[in-house]
């Protein structure tokens, strides 16, 4: 049985996943980023260079996707993204991180994100239905499988096409 227990000590195992943003143009933006931490409330923690002409984009929470595959184990996170700018030194230290932020060129702004996970999909194998997860303390199961994953993105649950929207 997956759980949100399982996601969270897979992500702990994995420690890289691809990190997913759409910006303002509904355009996507991914890059493979590092988990840095997992803290108790089971928030992802990661270190980016941010250029500094995004820095006032990045400053804003936003909703985000973390995609974590792990030999036949795929999670897709759906959560909010937090920046935090201030006390970046001491965080870095409680990580055991180089707390000295260096960058020769300056075009580039430290920052730490957490990742609050709301949902998780669990595929088993390519193909395999998902498992819709929720990632909230306080969920004590599972939710419903999607039901047709083959035909569109997952998104929080599904239901199944009809079949015109088969066709389309």
């Amino acid at each position: 049985m997956i759980d949100r227990a399982a996601v969270i000590a897979q992500a702990r195992d994995v420690r890289v996943c691809m990190f997913h943003v759409v910006d303002d143009d509904i355009q996507v933006a991914s890059e493979p980023r590092t988990i840095i931490d997992i803290d108790e409330e089971d928030r992802l923690w990661f270190f980016a260079w941010v250029p500094y002409d995004q820095v006032d984009d990045e400053l804003d929470t936003r909703d985000v996707t973390l995609t974590i595959v792990d030999d036949a184990r795929w999670v897709s996170i759906l959560g909010r993204a937090t920046p935090h700018h201030e006390n970046l030194e001491q965080k870095l230290v409680s990580w055991g991180m180089d707390p000295k932020i260096e960058n020769e060129s300056r075009a580039f702004r430290p920052m730490l994100f957490d990742v609050s996970p709301s949902t998780a999909h669990y595929w088993s194998s390519p193909g395999s239905t998902p498992v819709s997860i929720s990632m909230l303390p306080d969920a004590a199961v599972p939710l419903l499988e999607p039901r047709s994953p083959i035909f569109g993105a997952v998104r929080h649950q599904l239901s199944p096409l009809t079949e015109s929207e088969h066709l389309t």
